[in-house]
């Protein structure tokens, strides 16, 4: 890698892998397509005895590169599907041939089956491809987003300390002032004045210690265990990456009481465990943050759009009949960056079996 660019040209090519089209869908288009034609030139005994056969011969076809045997080996699973589609059109031509169709015609399902189901399988990989480019490409915005956050973090906790310094305290204050002190003198003003000194050197300290918010779960565990059992698994180096960065342990707490208060409302026990782990990846160290709960959520459940967590990039799962929310944090390394590599995780990415 030199100037920022990775040399790519050493890298291995993956393997070429068709995504095979469904059980017996080119023999079922290919038969709407030929039917028009077989409608006005063969009897209806030979027209469904040739349906028949492209049905039985191209389910075949396309059940025989998904033999267990060709599951792990992509390149050969292609093969097979070429030559099998390759075979069901001479097949094809076969019956044709048999039922007096004349022989440039009869050829026709010799060319035109391959070139539908190679048509269908390169569609389908093309849309796969789509799919895990726009899972990439929306992974590596998400986490740039976090990388920025994570980077402004400590700024934007800084403001916000100013800024309820100044509205809440020193406004608050001068109202307070204005109201015991109508007609002031000019010793009370001194004295207001010197009020404000403390103030205002908070406020120009706030990003030497920009957050005061807890940075420690004990007191929400603690509080939440009054109202039902709560097992709280906190793994030593996470927190210490709390205490570390008291903003991000305030993002933290926040998935954390929207995962409980879930539990609270939703669950079929009323019990929750809160499992905060931190995991080294080639994207930078992550701080995961699982809250669960027995039962699993209904279909199509999610945060409230807008919420605080959803914000945080919080998701709600359901696995092993509980409901879980999980979210993943960047979290700075001892340099105080995090990793600039995209991560593997891709947002909206749902596990299923490959064709």
């Amino acid at each position: 890698m030199t100037g920022g660019v990775v040399d790519v040209t050493g890298l291995p090519r993956a393997p070429l892998a068709l995504r095979l089209p469904p059980v017996g869908l080119a023999a079922a288009v290919y038969g709407l397509a030929v039917l028009p034609y077989a409608l006005r030139a063969v009897v209806p005994v030979d027209l469904l005895t040739g349906l028949v056969g492209a049905l039985v011969c191209g389910s075949a076809a396309d059940l025989l590169p998904r033999v267990p045997p060709l599951l792990r080996r992509p390149r050969a699973r292609a093969v097979v599907f070429v030559a099998s589609s390759v075979l069901v059109g001479l097949a094809l031509t076969a019956i044709a041939t048999s039922q007096g169709v004349p022989l440039p015609l009869a050829a026709v399902p010799a060319l035109t089956y391959p070139a539908l189901s190679l048509a269908l399988a390169l569609g389908r990989s093309g849309l796969h491809r789509l799919r895990v480019e726009r899972r990439r490409l929306s992974s590596a915005i998400v986490d740039r987003g976090r990388a920025d956050e994570l980077g402004t973090r400590r700024v934007r906790a800084g403001l916000h300390r100013a800024a309820d310094l100044v509205h809440a305290d020193a406004q608050g204050a001068a109202v307070h002032f204005a109201l015991r002190h109508p007609d002031a003198s000019p010793a009370d003003v001194a004295g207001f004045r010197a009020g404000l000194v403390p103030l205002a050197t908070a406020v120009r300290g706030v990003f030497d210690s920009p957050a005061e918010r807890a940075s420690s779960l004990a007191p929400l565990l603690q509080t939440w265990a009054t109202a039902m059992p709560v097992d709280g698994d906190v793994a030593d180096e996470a927190a210490d990456a709390l205490r570390a960065d008291p903003a991000l342990a305030g993002d933290v707490i926040d998935v954390v009481a929207e995962g409980l208060l879930n539990a609270a409302k939703h669950a079929r026990v009323r019990a929750a465990r809160v499992e905060i782990r931190l995991a080294a990846t080639a994207a930078g160290p992550r701080l995961r943050v699982r809250v669960t709960s027995p039962g699993a959520p209904v279909a199509g459940a999610r945060l409230r759009p807008g919420s605080r967590a959803d914000r945080l990039g919080a998701r709600l799962t359901g696995r092993g009949g509980e409901a879980a929310l999980e979210a993943l944090f960047l979290v700075a390394d001892e340099t105080g960056r995090s990793g600039s590599v995209v991560s593997t995780e891709h947002p909206g990415a749902r596990p299923g079996r490959r064709a």
